[in-house]
């Protein structure tokens, strides 16, 4: 899961310019994610803000993974501890309601894939943007991922047994 997260995350630069329907031919496509990702584009044209922006997201989601990690999030996940896992969820429940968008496949694509990328980590890969977190989606997620380990601490905390009970109650034990 985590890997996966990181590796979409490190590609969305480019993905995203992939799924973009704009009319461009690939080495245009070629020359735009090269800006994103070295600053300069294989026309020579020298873009830093793109560049700039792709590596913040990049950086975003590599410092809330590091967080994850020393805070022991994934342990949770693993554990079967439901609030943590349905914080993780966020991204994919909206990018599920962004593919109802109407248009081609490669348009629903590209709508799921800016959702989970910019709930991720407050980059848009379609146009190259980094609200960052004035993003309403990276909010939702910091907020639902990092609140439920700290509900999923609380209730174990004050009210033992009922996760147990729970993961019991839904079948969700091993």
């Amino acid at each position: 899961m985590r890997r996966g997260r990181m590796a979409l995350g490190a590609t969305a630069g480019a993905v995203g310019e992939i799924l973009n329907e704009d009319g461009l031919g690939i080495r245009e496509k070629a020359s735009i994610i090269m800006e994103r990702y070295v600053g300069v584009g294989l026309d020579g044209n020298i873009n830093v803000d793109a560049l700039s922006k792709n590596a913040m997201g990049v950086v975003t989601a590599t410092a809330d993974d590091w967080v994850k990690r020393k805070t022991r999030h994934y342990q949770l996940i693993g554990n079967k501890h439901i609030l943590p896992a349905a914080g993780e969820a966020i991204p994919y429940l909206l990018a599920w309601d962004a593919a109802g968008i109407e248009g081609s496949a490669r348009v629903k694509a590209q709508a799921a894939h800016d959702c989970i990328v910019e709930s991720m980590q407050g980059y848009i890969p379609s146009t190259g943007e980094y609200p960052g977190i004035s993003s309403p989606k990276l909010r939702a997620y910091l907020l639902g991922s990092h609140g439920g380990r700290i509900g999923s601490h609380i209730i174990s905390k004050f009210f033992p047994g009922v996760q147990g009970t729970v993961r019991d109650l839904f079948g969700w034990s091993a």
